[in-house]
């Protein structure tokens, strides 16, 4: 069954208790052109439907890994420090999920180190940050130092959920070297 965009922006406009994701996902199924229409209202910038339509298109790509693979690069391409936190954090904690293609690796790179460093930007996004540049890290092994770095100031004033992230991180690169 294919939901309409307007099916769907209705269902996540009604009162956060209604909302259910799991039932949200149950009617969008495997159907690639309703998860269109998710991500495309997750870059519309009508709140609270974008973050909601983020929350639910990641709650998919858990369930059913292809489901995103075709609109991986729009994300991509969308991903930017002005988008709000909640999107962010959905779509950054996909993209722990998935290879990054080379050609985006610096952007998402530059995000994700910004974000860090930022102390407007919730801690739910740094956490995926992190282990977005964790993995960045594998293939780029000149970065260790510079997270390493990064992560040992911001454990300053960050909060328990980061620092506890972050020596995990940290714990993980130093086993390596």
């Amino acid at each position: 069954m294919v939901l309409s965009r307007t099916n769907i922006e209705e269902y996540l406009g009604v009162s956060a208790p209604e909302i259910s994701k799991e039932r949200m996902a149950a009617s969008i199924g495997s159907s690639p052109e309703s998860y269109r229409f998710l991500i495309e209202i997750s870059f519309s910038g009508k709140r609270p439907l974008d973050w909601r339509a983020a929350w639910i298109a990641d709650y998919l790509a858990e369930m059913q890994p292809a489901l995103p693979e075709p609109h991986l690069e729009n994300i991509l391409r969308h991903m930017k420090l002005t988008m709000p936190g909640g999107v962010m954090r959905c779509y950054l904690r996909m993209l722990t999920r998935y290879p990054i293609p080379e050609a985006h690796q610096g952007m998402i790179a530059d995000l994700c180190f910004e974000s860090l460093s930022r102390e407007s930007i919730p801690v739910a996004v740094k956490v995926h940050a992190m282990e977005i540049l964790y993995r960045f890290t594998q293939d780029y092994p000149e970065l260790k130092n510079e997270l390493v770095i990064m992560l040992r100031e911001q454990m300053v004033n960050n909060s328990t959920g980061f620092k506890t992230r972050a020596r995990k991180i940290i714990g993980r690169l130093e086993k390596e070297e």
